[in-house]
């Protein structure tokens, strides 16, 4: 039986290279399992977590939202774009709540520990991505995006100083909505 316990930060890791097409796999069977298929979010779930599979973290690097060693989200982003980083693909399983937020707040928050203790120079509190169709757009809407070039895949950026969705709690950037939120952690 696996033990569990409560802790303040989700129970997001850093991907090596050589497992994000595993974990990617592994999310596309939780998920089939589950009952995947639809449309909305639910669609897109299969078809996001297969071009991560696919393409793997091409030139950037994979976080995943776990819990009990499955994964719940994965998020490929890009820091080698000057000054800011791009989420690249972000999916969570349909029957998750807030991993899409949860994946967004470890980033914003791994970007000040990347400048503080590493002196990268990314723009703080600022992240970019490419949205693959309106239920995604509205989506990142939710957590604060902000459209800044419409199109068929609109660029989208969100600046959680600018933002109403988001503020600081302590030393971190949390969702308001889930500002006291703790995460189910395998102990």
């Amino acid at each position: 039986m696996t033990d569990y316990t409560w802790v303040d930060d989700a129970p997001v890791v850093a991907l090596p290279p050589d497992e994000v097409k595993g974990r990617a796999k592994r999310l596309m069977e939780i998920y089939k399992a589950w009952g995947g298929g639809g449309e909305g979010r639910v669609g897109n779930t299969d078809h996001i977590a297969g071009l991560i599979k696919k393409k793997g973290p091409q030139k950037g690097a994979c976080f995943e939202y776990r819990l009990a060693g499955e994964p719940l989200a994965l998020m490929t982003v890009d820091f080698q774009t000057p000054d800011y980083v791009e989420i690249i693909y972000l999916v969570s399983h349909p029957g998750t709540e807030n991993a899409g937020g949860i994946m967004v707040e470890y980033l914003l928050n791994l970007i000040e520990r990347l400048n503080d203790d590493h002196g990268f120079g990314l723009v703080p509190n600022m992240v970019k991505l490419e949205s693959l169709n309106e239920d995604a757009t509205a989506a990142y809407e939710a957590l604060g995006f902000t459209v800044t070039k419409a199109g068929m895949y609109p660029d989208m950026q969100l600046d959680a100083n600018a933002s109403d969705k988001w503020e600081r709690v302590g030393e971190k950037w949390r969702l308001k909505k889930y500002k006291l939120q703790r995460f189910l952690a395998t102990a």
